[in-house]
């Protein structure tokens, strides 16, 4: 009563379907600490969506502008959308964001655990739903 012969658990198990897995689209963990001319240099180019947007890099203006932070590019690597902001003076990378409204999906995708030591993960959401992810955002934690 109340047990389960090995063969009898090993035959219940074989027949749930297994959880299906992404296949890691970006090694953000191999990112991490990475200035913004280091991680151009494994992703490739960044490009923007549209011409009204900032460019690649601040205009003179621009910078003094904003004083060199918090500038942005954006890149596609097998599907998956990144978008890098960073200091632009300094060139060292403030954040990484998967964009994206799965957020298992996106930890598979990414390469991401919740329980890393070298960086955190936050969900990304937008403004007028605090329910609905837009992505994650992996911050370093040094």
């Amino acid at each position: 009563m109340g047990t389960q012969s090995a063969v009898e658990t090993k035959a219940a198990t074989a027949t749930r379907p297994a959880k299906p897995t992404q296949p890691v689209a970006v090694d953000v963990t191999q990112l991490v600490g990475l200035s913004i001319d280091e991680l151009r240099q494994v992703l490739g180019p960044a490009h923007e969506a549209s011409t009204s947007k900032p460019g690649l890099e601040p205009t003179p203006a621009e910078l003094k502008l904003t004083n060199g932070e918090g500038w942005i590019n954006t890149f596609e690597r097998n599907g998956q959308t990144i978008i890098v902001a960073f200091h632009a003076r300094t060139r060292k990378v403030r954040d990484i964001v998967l964009v994206g409204t799965n957020e298992e999906e996106l930890l598979q995708r990414g390469n991401l655990s919740l329980t890393s030591s070298r960086y955190i993960v936050l969900p990304f959401t937008q403004s007028d739903s605090a329910a609905n992810i837009s992505g994650l955002r992996v911050v370093a934690r040094n």
